[in-house]
């Protein structure tokens, strides 16, 4: 079935998606973003024209989906827990979006909502890709608290405020 939910803020963001690669390609002018970028837009408009043609997924095929949830799930959660190391190493939060984290954050618990709606059978690869994206970002989150009341990472700011461009920029309040 064709599930709007689903496809729609799927697609919006991989379009968002697309034009960030397409901006990094245009900018590093390098082959390895413009063959990602390629990679990424082939991909789109296969997708596409799936949907639109009604063309259904066979058994092997709906193997690989989930084999690429899997990995999906693996990739997000390392990064998240790379910004969590980094976070933890530096005793600083600038360079992440508190904002975007607490947005997508809710999209990820309504998404898990739905996998549980949907029962375990068929919602298992929502339920496992977000739930890992919101039990992350939780950890990101309190990253932020940490950055900002922990005395040990005020010390890490203080230990690595000289730098040889002289002095880290001072953080800006994140909405």
């Amino acid at each position: 079935r064709f599930n709007h939910y689903l496809v729609w803020p799927r697609l919006l963001a991989t379009i968002l998606t697309l034009a960030i690669l397409y901006e990094i390609m245009i900018d590093r002018r390098e082959r390895r973003a413009t063959m990602i970028f390629l990679a990424c837009a082939t991909a789109t408009l296969a997708a596409l024209v799936f949907l639109l043609t009604g063309i259904r997924a066979s058994a092997r095929g709906r193997s690989f989906s989930q084999v690429l949830v899997l990995i999906s799930a693996v990739i997000v959660t390392q990064g998240y827990a790379h910004q969590i190391m980094v976070i933890r190493q530096t005793g600083r939060s600038e360079g992440v979006s508190l904002r975007m984290h607490q947005l997508t954050f809710l999209k990820d618990v309504s998404t898990v909502m739905l996998g549980l709606a949907m029962g375990l059978r068929t919602g298992w690869p929502l339920l496992l890709t977000n739930g890992l994206c919101a039990l992350t970002k939780l950890g990101v989150m309190w990253q932020f608290r940490w950055a900002r009341l922990s005395p040990e990472a005020q010390k890490l700011r203080d230990k690595s405020e000289v730098g040889p461009g002289g002095s880290w920029p001072q953080p800006t309040s994140d909405l």
